[in-house]
Parts: structure tokens; sequence; C-alpha cells
């Protein structure tokens, strides 16, 4: 954290700090709880680094973590900021998308094993909603109920009932969030399709895997987040002692809330991190899922099979196959075809131009009624990064 954005934590938690019952200047108290947050040191190290004595660090700690809590809240800006989530989404494909649920665990000594924590975020990787603190041995479905925002969605109404987005196919579709394959698939929260109700019909096939690559782009911000807490904020990394869980949700929002002003003030966040093992995740929701959620899926899957950009290996009936998708979906395309020297672009009437190249993949771009020319550009910046907002990653 840079010592403006200190300064300027140290401003916001003011209100709160200013009532301990500690005979320590305030930015010592920050301090020392930031420093075994970021660290994860014991107090005894913490209050030897600050001068204090261990139970004031404790004290300065716990009495920090109320005040990030108190002060800092309304940095989930699931309500206040709907629209700047929204637009983010846009930018990768996802129209009307108001986030990306998942879940996390963080370990704790003894029996308990782990706590689960629910996280919503956007495509900044921000926090918009954290619920922590639920046994490892509960169901995400029945956390999932239990959290406050199942009850604004589904009780109150008061989230994601916004303006229908209309699709260019004029498709209308609802606000909704994203969730991992462990919840239930409902109107609001889409999930993945299962791998195994994939049948062999192309077209329809060729949706949902365009939906589940880019689904399954979009968890990875959920994923990210998390593991960005832990990188920053290494006390969350290490086993809590089994007598002090009732603190550990307590401290996890700290932690989730510290994320969200480090990104606000423009601070750096840990690009090297270690992402949560696939072992800790939850199984397969195995339940049926709701009838318009599926609607609404297969809405966003056609929508997303017009958009999707995606690389393979060339063969001739690799290029036999595009060319009777197409035809079949009644759409402008464009292909690129790879010789070890050349690529050649077919364009929707019929033209073909011919570049010097040494691609060794054909790729297709569809895009309803749009100009060669934004085809031509597509191909030249896929020449050169491996990843475009709005468009898919490409594997080189």
């Amino acid at each position: 954290m840079s010592k403006s954005s200190f300064d300027s934590l140290l401003e916001k938690l003011a209100p709160s700090l200013e009532n301990s019952v500690l005979v320590i200047p305030m930015h010592y108290i920050l301090g020392s709880a930031l420093f075994r947050l970021a660290h994860g040191g014991s107090y005894k190290a913490v209050g030897r680094r600050f001068g204090m004595e261990s139970e004031d660090a404790c004290r300065a700690f716990y009495e920090v973590c109320k005040a990030v809590n108190d002060e800092l809240s309304d940095l989930f800006e699931l309500s206040t900021d709907l629209k700047r989530v929204v637009d983010g989404f846009g930018w990768i494909s996802l129209p009307n998308c108001c986030g990306v649920l998942g879940f996390s665990q963080f370990l704790v000594e003894g029996n308990v094993g782990r706590v689960v924590v629910q996280g919503l975020v956007d495509s900044e990787g921000r926090f918009l909603d954290v619920s922590a603190g639920w046994p490892s041995e509960m169901s995400p479905t029945t956390i999932l109920a239990q959290t406050k925002l199942f009850s604004r969605v589904e009780e109150s109404e008061e989230l994601f009932n916004g303006a229908l987005f209309e699709l260019q196919s004029g498709n209308l579709i609802p606000q909704y969030i994203l969730g991992n394959s462990c919840y239930p698939l409902l109107p609001w929260l889409l999930t993945p399709y299962p791998i195994s109700n994939m049948d062999e019909d192309c077209i329809s096939n060729f949706s949902e895997q365009s939906f589940n690559t880019t689904h399954s782009k979009a968890m990875e911000f959920v994923s990210m987040a998390f593991a960005r807490v832990r990188a920053c904020w290494k006390l969350l990394s290490t086993k809590w002692k089994e007598e002090c869980v009732e603190f550990l949700p307590f401290v996890i929002l700290t932690g989730c809330l510290l994320h969200n002003f480090v990104i606000k003030c423009g601070d750096l966040v840990p690009d090297e991190i270690e992402v949560q093992s696939k072992d800790q995740e939850f199984p397969v929701f195995e339940g049926k899922g709701n009838v318009n959620g599926e609607r609404i899926r297969d809405t966003l899957a056609c929508h997303l099979c017009l958009l999707v950009s995606f690389g393979m290996s060339v063969t001739s009936e690799d290029l036999n196959d595009a060319k009777l998708l197409i035809d079949r979906l009644g759409i402008m395309a464009t292909y690129r075809q790879s010789t070890p020297t050349s690529c050649i672009w077919t364009k929707p009437d019929g033209d073909t131009v011919k570049l010097n190249s040494d691609a060794s993949r054909m790729m297709i771009i569809f895009e309803p009624e749009a100009p060669f020319e934004i085809a031509m550009e597509m191909f030249f910046l896929f020449t050169q990064v491996q990843e475009v907002p709005g468009l898919f990653y490409i594997k080189k």
C-alpha cells in the first residue's frame, strides 16, 4: 500500500479509531494492524516492531478490522455502481451481466477444517458482495439460499431487476450473474451447460461450447480476486487457530474491503498468485435447472455463438465443417485458412485476399453485418496479441 493510500485510509477510518481506548497514535494502530494482516506475524512480533505490548497489538488489530467494516462497507458497490459493473462485463461480450459468483475456502486448524466464503465480483476483480463464515459441510445451494444476496433478489426483489438488454437478434435478456456448476440454474444465476448434455448437433453444441468458454473465462475473475486477497493479506493464507475461528469471517471481510480500497486507489495488486486448488471445489449441482433460467441461458448462448472467435488446427474437414455451419446459421463470416507461407481470407461475397503469414491455425470470426475491413483489423490484432477485450482468448 502506498503512503498516499495509507493516509487516505487513515482519514476514512479516523471516525472509528478516534474512539480507541489505546493510548497509541492512530497511524501506529492502523500500521500495526495492516502489518499483521499483510505478513501474518504474531502479536508478539507486531508489538515488538511497533513498540507496543502484545495485548495492545491484538486490540489494535481488531479495532482496525471493525473500523474497516464500519467505514468502508460502501466499497461493496453492488447497489450503488451497478452501471459500471454492467458496462465492464459488456466489454467481454457479456451483456447485462451484473457479476460473477463463486466460493473460496479458508483453512482452520483442528476439526473445523475450512470456512466457506461466497463472493460476487465484477470484471475488474472488485468484490460486490461477500458472505463469510459458512461451514464446509453445507452445500452451495443451502449457503446461497441463506445469504443476504439471495434474499435481496428473491424476496425484496431489489437486485437484478433493471432494464432488459436487446441483443443483436432482437431478443431481450434480463440482468443476471454467472455462477459455477455447483449452483442451481436460476433466471438471475446462469451456470454452465453440463458437458454430458451436449448433443451431437453441430449448431447447439457450438452454441453451448461458446457459452461455456465465455463462462469459464469470466469465472476466473472471482478465483483471481480471492487469490489476490490471500496474496496481499497473507494472514488469510495461513491456517486460522480453531479457538479464534469465530473472528475469521470478520477478518476475511476486512481483507476483501481493503482489496477493493487498494484497487480504487490505483495501487498495484500482486500478479504472481496461486489460485485455489481444484480439490477445494464443490461438486456439481445435480438438481433440475429452472425453466426460465434455461431459456435465458440459451438466448445468451446463441448470442455468444455469433460473436465468438476461436482457433483450431487446420484440416480440410475442419474447413468444410465450418463452411457448413456458416451456411446453416445464415450469417456473415470470415475464414482464415493457413498454409506454411500464406493466409487466405474469404470475404462474404466470395472474393479472396491472400496475405503473407506463418500462421498455423484457422480462425473463424462471426460478426453479423460487419464490414470486411473490421475482420481484417481483427486478423492483425490476433497476430500481435493473445487477448483482446470483447473477444475470447486465442492460443497461438
